[in-house]
């Protein structure tokens, strides 16, 4: 009880410091009385409690058994929280959540459109190569691919290139971008449109003539890697950026120049060798397994160091395949993981792309 006087027509304010415990709500009951009168109220509150949910991830092989350790801070409150553990007992299992992020990502642009069905269109054709029934991603697959090509087909620009949206002007990055997804469904077996796939590549090929002395070598490396994935690639034009331009490139574009590459010139391993080194020696090894980083990202190539690691990794399967930094590329990538996930769609597309 508190005591005090009123003036008339005056206000004054009471306090009654309180602890909650770990309860989801507090009823609260206050009265009043004075001068013959008097008044009360029930209050119930919801109770919230501040938190800092800490996702981490882990992948390996296990013979037998493993230990895991996990360290709670200091200053955590025992009385609540709790822990989720969650086993997955492949990487396939472990991509779910990935795919679900990039099934229901909000955005329709180009980009988004592609990122949809590119990394479902992958796994499914790894899942059948390995004989594994995912009857939820058959069933979903076909309208998922055949929605997104028909928007995809609406959105392509007269001189056969598409922008970063439906009918903004051609892009050679997201062009590139979009043969590569277009080739991926046709190489699943989905029905694609050759003539809007051929105009995809001519542009590219018109860019290339047209404008790419001016641009980066990391957008040169992007586009030949998109014209070599779809038997379309320019043998002469990537070997003079890998003797021009190979030291001012990002570690991403020199994935895609070895890539690009390995596809056309095979039993020309010298290069491949080089870059193959190159890429062992900047790998940045720690408890978490392996990774690459940029000196610099460049945001208008979409690019993160997360994406340079699927990246490379991808490419050091292709054109290293017993390297023994794969494992340690993989655990990382499953390490850095948030919420079962990657940050973006592109990190999430190609550390699937990289994982299958």
């Amino acid at each position: 009880q508190q005591e005090l006087t009123v003036a008339a027509g005056g206000r004054e304010a009471l306090s009654w410091p309180a602890s909650v415990g770990d309860v989801g709500a507090a009823r609260l009951r206050y009265s009043v009385s004075g001068g013959g009168y008097g008044d009360a109220i029930d209050l119930t509150l919801p109770v919230y409690h501040a938190t800092s949910p800490e996702v981490v991830g882990t992948a390996g092989q296990v013979e037998d058994q493993t230990l895991e350790l996990i360290r709670l801070p200091l200053s955590a409150e025992r009385s609540q929280g709790d822990l989720t553990v969650h086993l997955e007992p492949s990487l396939a299992a472990g991509m779910r959540e990935g795919l679900e992020f990039l099934k229901h990502y909000p955005y329709e642009c180009v980009e988004q459109t592609v990122s949809r069905f590119l990394p479902n269109v992958v796994t499914y054709r790894a899942l059948r190569a390995l004989g594994i029934e995912r009857p939820d991603l058959e069933e979903t697959l076909p309208d998922l691919v055949g929605t997104a090509l028909q928007r995809l087909y609406r959105g392509q620009n007269l001189d056969g290139g598409w922008g970063w949206w439906p009918r903004q002007r051609s892009d050679p990055l997201m062009t590139a971008y979009v043969v590569y997804g277009l080739v991926e469904a046709n190489d699943a077996g989905f029905t694609v449109d050759e003539g809007s796939l051929g105009r995809g590549i001519d542009y590219l090929y018109s860019w290339l003539n047209r404008s790419s002395r001016n641009a980066s070598p990391d957008l040169r490396a992007t586009v030949l890697y998109s014209l070599a994935y779809a038997g379309r690639g320019d043998l002469g034009r990537t070997v003079a950026l890998y003797d021009d331009s190979r030291h001012d490139m990002s570690v991403y574009a020199l994935g895609f120049l070895a890539m690009s590459l390995e596809m056309m010139e095979p039993e020309e391993t010298a290069r491949l060798d080089d870059l193959a080194n190159e890429f062992a020696n900047a790998a940045i090894v720690s408890a978490s397994g392996a990774h690459w980083e940029e000196e610099e990202i460049d945001r208008s190539s979409m690019n993160t160091n997360l994406r340079t690691s699927a990246i490379v990794l991808k490419a050091l399967q292709q054109i290293a395949p017993d390297s023994g930094i794969l494992p340690n590329a993989v655990r990382w990538l499953m390490t850095v993981r948030e919420n079962a996930r990657w940050s973006t769609t592109q990190e999430n597309v190609w550390a699937i792309l990289a994982l299958t």
